[in-house]
């Protein structure tokens, strides 16, 4: 099953790893990344939603934080049931209450070490094609 991820996160680093972290996989998903997340939104706004996506939203980024991106998103006709999991460094239980209550499907705090990261990368890339099946 081909799927889209679709990466909202100001880091590239963060995007190297989840690119390497994918590119082991068989069934490699197609990767978007979006460092600047008005371009995002852009993106969003020119486009119907997209079957079979994943959106991994950061929630620390300069002008417009993952919170404001994720009330938009659910707004958005066409993108408000496609799946969000906030992908953060922040583990303030503010944070993941907030990120759930705006509709975040999940909440995952970003590992420090490179395995674990892309480890957890893997794991959810195929929860999400086992939930599809």
């Amino acid at each position: 099953m081909n799927i889209n991820l679709l990466m909202v996160d100001d880091s590239e680093v963060d995007a190297l790893l989840v690119e390497n972290a994918l590119s082991d996989e068989l069934e490699c998903p197609n990767f978007s990344n979006y460092t600047d997340p008005e371009a995002f939104l852009s993106f969003m706004e020119s486009h119907h939603g997209i079957e079979k996506s994943l959106v991994l939203l950061d929630i620390n980024m300069p002008k417009i934080n993952g919170f404001e991106v994720l009330e938009k998103l659910r707004s958005t006709s066409g993108w408000e049931l496609v799946p969000v999991i906030v992908f953060s460094t922040s583990s303030n239980e503010r944070d993941v209450k907030k990120a759930i209550r705006l509709g975040a499907n999940a909440y995952l705090i970003k590992p420090l070490t490179i395995d674990e990261y892309q480890d957890l990368i893997r794991a959810t890339i195929h929860f999400w094609k086992w939930h599809h099946q």
